[in-house]
């Protein structure tokens, strides 16, 4: 009869592969959890009562005038403002912010204003602001004002945009 010797390595082998394999997926496993720490599980955002209302726009020459009541539950730190006069687009593109002659100042594109706390537009108060429009042609159609909050996320002081509570107007600028 003859013996056949047969070889150990293969399967010594597939072991350490196999050994090789389920290390690395351990190995992953750990690196996700770990890197799973650092990313934000949802946006910060406004508290739901956030709300503001166009209460009077008028145009004055070249002056657009407008009247922001804080209607909602909140007190705001300022808004984003913009107007659009192309009908097709439907949206408001063109920001107001480096426009302003009176009422708040302008910082990072938004309208702010300035008092003893960091959301200075308290409920039931009305701003007035008036934004000069005469490089804009043909004159604006409609405008779209988004209020803005500083609010405490974690701990941290944040300064948020309250997008769900976005108002749109027709104007009537000649």
């Amino acid at each position: 009869m003859l013996k056949i010797k047969k070889s150990k390595k293969g399967i010594s082998l597939m072991i350490a592969y196999l050994l090789l394999v389920s290390m690395g997926i351990v190995l992953s496993i750990f690196v996700y959890n770990y890197l799973k720490t650092y990313v934000p599980k949802e946006p910060p955002q406004c508290p739901d009562g956030v709300s503001i209302f166009i209460q009077n726009t008028s145009c004055d020459g070249s002056l657009l005038n407008i009247t922001l009541k804080n209607n909602g539950r909140f007190y705001i730190a300022g808004y984003y403002v913009y107007i659009g006069n192309d009908p097709s687009k439907k949206i408001a593109d063109i920001s107001l912010a480096d426009k302003i002659v009176k009422g708040g100042h302008a910082y990072g594109g938004a309208i702010v204003y300035a008092g003893p706390s960091e959301n200075p537009f308290s409920v039931d108060s009305k701003k007035f602001n008036s934004f000069d429009i005469s490089s804009i042609n043909p004159s604006p159609l409609f405008i779209e004002i988004i209020p803005t909050r500083v609010d405490y996320v974690d701990n941290k002081k944040m300064f948020l945009i309250c997008s769900h509570a976005k108002i749109k107007e027709t104007l009537n600028c000649p």
